[in-house]
Parts: C-alpha cells; structure tokens; sequence
C-alpha cells in the first residue's frame, strides 16, 4: 500500500479555488454594465449608465484582480511573509 501524498492534508483545492477568484473578478466587470445597459433602457439615460457601468466594472475588477495576485504572491512565499525589499 502507498502513503498518501504529502499535500493530501492540505485541503487542496487550489485550482477550483483559483477559479472560483477569477469567476469573481469578471463577473464583478460584468454586472456593473449589465446594469448600467438596463438602466440605459428603463430610463433612456443613453450610453451613461452604460459607460458609468463599465468604468465601475473595470475599476472593480481591476482591484479584485489586483487583490487575488497580492495574495497569491504573499501566498508563494514561505510561511505568507511579505517580500522584501532591497
């Protein structure tokens, strides 16, 4: 019989983990234009609730993006330690 992976303990998961993240990230890029788009239609504001969408959805997108690399680079280091700087 063969022990178990090293890493069987651990939880695991990383993959579904880093997929749920970016799932994330888009969906909140996403969801500001759809309704941003709806608003347009329901109170004929033209392209600004579009364009208000978007720039909220890439705003917080972008710093959900930025979030999910701080923590993976914190993450790949031994024992979550900041970098250091030179």
């Amino acid at each position: 019989m063969t022990p178990p992976p090293a890493d069987a303990g651990s939880g695991g998961g990383g993959d579904a983990r880093g997929l749920v993240l970016i799932s994330t990230a888009v969906a909140q890029m996403v969801v500001p234009i759809l309704i941003g788009v709806w608003l347009d239609t329901r109170y004929g504001w033209g392209p600004w609730g579009m364009a208000g969408g978007a720039i909220l959805g890439l705003v917080g997108g972008g710093w959900m993006l930025w979030r999910i690399v701080r923590r993976m680079n914190r993450t790949d280091r031994p024992g979550g330690a900041p970098p250091t700087e030179h």
